[in-house]
């Protein structure tokens, strides 16, 4: 699970969500599926190549997340809440689509804090817990006796 805080400066407001392992899973599945949104968006220099969800880049997605957060800061409270909403829809797939392209194999982001300080200004924070296992050393039965 990671914990995403969105602190709206522009809307004056604050919003939490929760991102679960149901949520990552959605995002694996369509990572390499063709998209209809992404296909349409082609005619754009700067998304030309990026069929799949797994094409993306962060530069890619952070545009796509400033656009969803304005859909939601415009919405009202309810709306905000209500995971069935097709922008909260969005913008979790687009923030697990953020985190899968920052996570490495024993890093685990626990909390991420997006701040919108204007309308296009969008920045990101996280903390991440790194899990690294390291074998002891194994000890040998043998011993030397010197006389």
């Amino acid at each position: 699970m990671t914990e995403v805080i969105i602190y709206d400066y522009y809307v004056k407001q604050r919003m939490i969500y929760t991102l679960t392992a149901a949520d990552f899973a959605e995002y694996t599945a369509r990572c390499d599926q063709t998209d209809k949104l992404l296909v349409a968006m082609q005619d754009h220099p700067f998304f030309e190549g990026c069929r799949h969800w797994g094409d993306l880049e962060l530069r890619h997605l952070h545009v796509m997340i400033v656009n969803v957060l304005q859909i939601v800061g415009e919405s009202s409270d309810e709306q905000q809440v209500n995971p069935a909403n097709q922008a909260v829809q969005s913008l979790t797939f687009l923030l697990c689509a953020l985190l899968g392209r920052l996570r490495r194999k024993d890093v685990h982001i626990d909390l991420l804090r997006v701040t919108r300080m204007t309308v296009d200004n969008v920045v990101y924070d996280y903390c991440a817990t790194l899990d690294i296992e390291i074998a002891p050393t194994p000890v040998s039965s043998l011993r030397l006796i010197v006389v």
